[in-house]
């Protein structure tokens, strides 16, 4: 009878074992994320080749989650699932602010956007900005950074236009404009000097254009150590590294690399988020 009773106590004692152990296992590993812009069979192919390699070089399981949407990836976001993040300036800012997260490194250049109305100039044309007060403006939803900037311009929340969300992404917002459902239409300034051909700026009118936003940023949580990040750094850095290649060609088509990054660059950009309606 004495053994029965030990070798229960030894089998009570496992079962409240395990979920510590499996809690410290889950605590070692590290996941990897990006804003979701692609399927999940896309963001797969994408990053999990990256986090496997970020796996090795940190020695340390890495692991790929896809966010599934847009209202899931920022209801993660304020849990702080995330610890290895490639988003924009806006969401990297928030995440410093909230949980000390790091900006680590950065894609080159930088973000604008431009608001675009009709060219015409008769009855009716709009003429500056506050004429799109209460006034519908074409934009992929937020936090998609180009109707935030748009809307940054309106400090009064209850003096602002109202964004029309295009969920095909930037093409299905012109094309949303151009059948008459808005007013403007909000676009980054890439799409439009790279993306769309003379004839299809024919007509459009640049009615703001902003001041320059860091780019797009890879930033890590607090459970990232020092010496990780320095790593991590390293390897988002070395020109032609096979796994951070293909985001790159979705990204920056003609970077080698990321390049480095200093905190001050982002910390103010949070504000973005705050004072608009859906704010955070």
């Amino acid at each position: 009878m004495k053994q029965y009773f030990k070798v229960m106590a030894i089998a009570m004692a496992w079962v409240l074992l395990l979920p510590a152990a499996a809690q410290l296992v889950a605590q070692d590993e590290l996941v990897l994320t990006s804003a979701p812009r692609e399927s999940a069979q896309e963001g797969q192919a994408l990053y999990e080749p990256l986090a496997r390699r970020l796996g090795e070089a940190l020695g340390r399981p890495v692991v790929y989650r896809h966010p599934g949407n847009w209202l899931a990836y920022q209801r993660d976001l304020k849990n702080d699932v995330y610890d290895i993040v490639l988003d924009g300036p806006h969401l990297v800012s928030w995440r410093m602010q909230e949980f000390g997260h790091v900006p680590l490194v950065k894609l080159p250049g930088s973000l604008e956007f431009v608001l675009l109305v009709n060219a015409g100039q008769g009855e009716g044309a709009v003429t500056g900005m506050e004429g799109l007060v209460a006034k519908r403006i074409c934009s992929v939803a937020p936090p998609n950074l180009a109707p935030l900037v748009v809307l940054a311009q309106y400090p009064d929340v209850v003096r602002q236009p109202l964004i029309h969300p295009a969920r095909r992404g930037m093409s299905h917002a012109l094309e949303q404009f151009r059948a008459g459902q808005c007013d403007a239409v909000a676009l980054p300034t890439n799409f439009y000097n790279n993306i769309l051909s003379d004839a299809d700026r024919q007509g459009l009118r640049v009615l703001f254009r902003s001041a320059p936003l860091p780019n797009q940023a890879i930033s890590v949580s607090t459970r990232v150590t020092e010496q990780e990040r320095v790593r991590l750094a390293e390897l988002f850095t070395t020109p032609g590294e096979p796994t951070v290649r293909p985001v790159l060609q979705v990204f920056a088509r003609n970077a080698e690399s990321f390049v480095p990054v200093t905190g001050e660059e982002y910390e103010p950009h949070y504000m973005l988020l705050r004072g608009v309606i859906f704010g955070w």
